[in-house]
């Protein structure tokens, strides 16, 4: 056994620690911070019950030896005959090889005493690396599994009958020239044997396998933790590289237990920290939250989740925006602005869907032998057969990382659960959100309205041939900018700009030019100047 280690220095701490008054403030804080985000307002929630606890924490350290078996297939043609071994034997001599570096527990308590000297913070990162101590190659020969040694297969173009349909007659064999009124001819491939030779060990009945051996030190970790007199918590699911941080941040650790086994080695270290505890009332919720952080900053080790409740109503709404369609194109897009105004973590998400999507179905095009560039039409994804066939098989992966981006918004006061269903809810949302309106065009005359109302308050106030000019070369700017915007609904304008919703949006312009829209604008202005030039003389 390796030399027993007693103590392991603490993790240095990276500010000084906050007393309990700097720690109760950091956290309502940082509860505020993210309700503020999710549109609810101050008074709609309260703080009480804030509590300084001992945490009892122990980081659980092992080191096991693990031996690996690896086959791969080979060319035999490749390697000397002098150096192949059949299957049994080469079963045999990896039987002895595997027993050998199994009983190695050396190498292993060396690098486990090795790691546990410099200090917590390397155990912690240490525990993603494998060190391989020994690789070996065997190379051998087995049975095809695929002829199972016949080294012949079944003909496929014929289905093992020597014989297929004559192509010049499709088989009714009247007047054939071909197949002499027979129906059938001889299968070009089988030559009429009704068999190939097996494409997998090129009719030997053998195939090479290429056997790697690797003997390698595996890490793995898990923390537990009790706080207060409350229930220890085993290795909880969710914590994460940041909450381990907090737990261990300033900590020094003795170590509780050392066990070594014939190929594992474990190590227990225990500590102690302080932890805060503060209850979070929301209104029309009956059960307070308690969030709880630690260590010298007052970081998170568990968090409520708050978001699930927040964001109820918002899902459920967003929900119904997505399914209804008695309702238009605007009137579902004025609701889809309300639903998201307030909420920044959900206009976060929508922002970065765009993204993902895009990601996805350039994936799944891949794959399917697409190029994902050549699709220029947006209108293509929902006519073609191959592309909607595309878009239902990434939807499910589309979905789970839109639920991780939002999780990640949402500081992870969220559930999976929810989470998955809210990403789900807004998949089905955005893609209308972004299609084009071609009968729309309230940008230009809202545009026109208020150039009207500043041309006649102007000319009100500085009446003059020169002014009328200068106020229709303004127009004539105005109308450029018009032609930009094109027919394109304002509500998709505030989209793009506010929300950053498009939708492919490499695929699709955010401004669509339109010339007649222009020259109506234009035409309309210059009446109306011409109006009120007369009018004020």
């Amino acid at each position: 056994m390796a030399e027993p280690v007693d103590k392991v220095k603490a993790i240095p701490p990276l500010v000084r620690r906050a007393s309990d008054s700097e720690c109760r403030v950091i956290m309502e804080q940082q509860i505020e911070k993210f309700l503020s985000r999710c549109g609810v307002l101050r008074e709609a929630y309260s703080f009480d019950n804030f509590r300084t606890l001992d945490a009892v924490i122990d980081g659980i350290f092992t080191w096991r030896l693990d031996v690996t078996v690896n086959d791969e297939p080979v060319d035999r043609n490749h390697i000397s005959s002098s150096v192949l071994m059949n299957i049994k034997a080469m079963d045999e001599q990896t039987r002895r090889i595997r027993d050998k570096l199994r009983e190695d527990t050396e190498a292993l308590n060396t690098i486990a005493a090795k790691d546990s000297r410099h200090g917590f913070a390397a155990l912690v990162r240490n525990t993603k690396f494998i060190n391989m101590l020994h690789k070996q190659e065997l190379v051998g020969y087995a049975v095809c599994q695929n002829c199972h040694g016949a080294k012949e297969i079944k003909c496929h173009g014929c289905d093992g009958t020597g014989k297929i349909t004559c192509p010049d007659c499709h088989g009714k064999g009247v007047n054939c020239p071909r197949c002499y009124g027979h129906g059938y001819v001889t299968c070009p491939e089988c030559s009429g044997s009704g068999k190939v030779n097996c494409p997998s060990c090129h009719g030997k009945g053998q195939i090479g396998v290429r056997r790697t051996i690797v003997q390698q030190i595996v890490r793995s970790n898990r923390f537990d933790f009790k706080i207060g007199e409350g229930e220890s918590k085993i290795d909880p699911v969710g914590l994460s590289d940041d909450m381990k941080a907090a737990l261990t941040q300033g900590t020094a650790f003795d170590l509780a237990e050392e066990e070594a086994a014939s190929n594992s080695h474990m190590m227990d270290f225990r500590g102690l920290n302080t932890c805060h505890e503060i209850m979070v009332h929301l209104r029309g919720v009956d059960a307070p939250f308690l969030y709880t952080t630690c260590g010298d900053g007052c970081d998170p080790i568990s968090k409520p989740q708050l978001f699930d409740f927040v964001s109820q109503a918002a899902m459920s709404e967003i929900g119904e925006i997505a399914s209804d369609t008695k309702r238009d194109f605007n009137e579902r897009r004025v609701a889809a602005c309300n639903a998201l105004e307030a909420n920044e973590v959900l206009t976060r998400t929508v922002r970065g869907m765009d993204t993902i999507l895009t990601s996805v179905l350039e994936s799944h095009c891949r794959k399917a032998g697409i190029d994902f560039l050549s699709v220029t039409d947006p209108e293509d994804w929902r006519t073609e057969p191959d592309l909607r066939a595309i878009i239902s098989k990434a939807r499910p992966e589309y979905i789970a990382r839109v639920s991780v981006l939002l999780r990640q918004n949402a500081s992870y006061f969220i559930s999976k659960e929810f989470a998955d269903a809210m990403a789900a809810n807004l998949v089905n949302l955005v893609p209308f959100m972004a299609r084009e309106n071609p009968g729309t065009v309230m940008m230009w005359n809202a545009a026109s309205i208020l150039a009207w109302f500043v041309t006649g308050l102007i000319m009100f106030l500085f009446p003059s041939p020169g002014m009328a000019l200068v106020l229709f070369l303004l127009s004539a700017v105005l109308a450029v900018g018009v032609s930009l915007m094109g027919t394109r609904n304002l509500l998709i304008y505030i989209f793009t700009s506010k929300f950053g919703i498009t939708h492919l949006g490499r695929r699709i312009p955010n401004m669509k030019p339109d010339i007649m829209s222009a020259v109506k604008f234009l035409v309309i202005n210059l009446f109306v100047i011409m109006i009120i030039a007369v009018l004020n003389g």
